[in-house]
């Protein structure tokens, strides 16, 4: 379930990195969180004053969903586990992102295989046909 949400319902829930420095205009964003019923919420963000910053969104959106940010997140992640508690914890996202992806693509692949309409009994072509396409 996605929900959208603006930023005064997200003050306080997302903790800022001290880190961040933030020396650039943001031109294009895309932020989510999960609340306590573990419904997802997104909200989206591009500048209107910033020519192409549409085209810099969708960028960005195609990298999130294919999964191209995922090694940079991670490496984020683990750049700021600065506690034996957060190092615990970031194994654990580990584990499970990599559970999941295997799930996904364990899933992908029973759909791909198991869409045939020709049972694995039956010849793919028939003898005959397969005669006819040697001529």
């Amino acid at each position: 379930m996605f929900n959208f949400f603006r930023k005064k319902i997200i003050e306080g829930i997302v903790e800022d990195s001290p880190k961040v420095e933030e020396t650039k205009k943001q031109i294009a964003k895309i932020t989510y969180h999960v609340d306590e019923d573990n419904a997802i919420w997104i909200d989206c963000f591009w500048s209107g004053e910033q020519e192409g910053s549409h085209l810099a969104f969708a960028d960005l959106l195609e990298k999130v969903s294919n999964g191209e940010l995922l090694g940079d997140t991670m490496e984020f992640i683990e750049s700021n586990c600065d506690t034996e508690g957060k190092k615990i914890a970031y194994d654990e996202v580990v584990d499970t992102v990599l559970r999941l992806q295997q799930m996904r693509l364990f899933n992908v692949m029973n759909e791909v295989g198991g869409n045939s309409d020709v049972s694995d009994d039956e010849p793919v072509v028939s003898p005959i046909n397969a005669a006819n396409m040697q001529k």
